[in-house]
């Protein structure tokens, strides 16, 4: 069944963002979220889009897990997390690495924005519940600042 899930997502993946939109290095993301449905998710989505993919259920264990990844490109994070916000985990993490993108994943958008003024160079968010639609566009904005999408896509909708 996992593995029927998993090409599931490949199948999704390569459809809105074939391979070649895929960069040739690999691209390490930490996803951070409490729930574990949701990082469970987001995990197999982007590691189906080709992306090395690191997890952490919590602000605390995401800064101790940050120390050991070597190029670390891009976060995932939930904004409302028992211990520390996501929004304060972006602030951590960029203070080793100020090129860090972060991609915010959340229900309370309202949340965010009581947190953070504005959006900064390098950062976006998806409202929970979201499609891997949504989650694979957010990520391709941060990469290059606008969203990739196929013709064919573009075409049929």
């Amino acid at each position: 069944m996992a593995n029927r899930v998993q090409s599931g997502f490949s199948a999704i993946a390569q459809r809105f963002f074939p391979t070649e939109a895929v960069p040739a290095a690999p691209r390490t993301i930490l996803v951070i979220d409490d729930e574990d449905g949701i990082r469970r998710y987001v995990e197999r989505v982007l590691q189906g889009a080709g992306y090395t993919v690191v997890v952490a259920s919590s602000g605390p264990e995401a800064l101790r897990v940050a120390e050991g990844i070597n190029g670390l490109d891009l976060i995932v994070t939930d904004v409302m997390m028992p211990e520390m916000s996501g929004c304060e985990l972006a602030r951590r993490l960029r203070l080793q690495n100020p090129e860090l993108k972060v991609l915010y994943v959340t229900g309370y958008s309202d949340r965010l924005f009581e947190e953070k003024v504005m959006m900064w160079e390098n950062e976006a968010f998806v409202e929970k519940p979201c499609s891997v639609k949504s989650l694979l566009e957010g990520v391709s904005l941060l990469w290059s600042q606008h969203i990739d999408m196929p013709l064919a896509w573009q075409h049929a909708n």
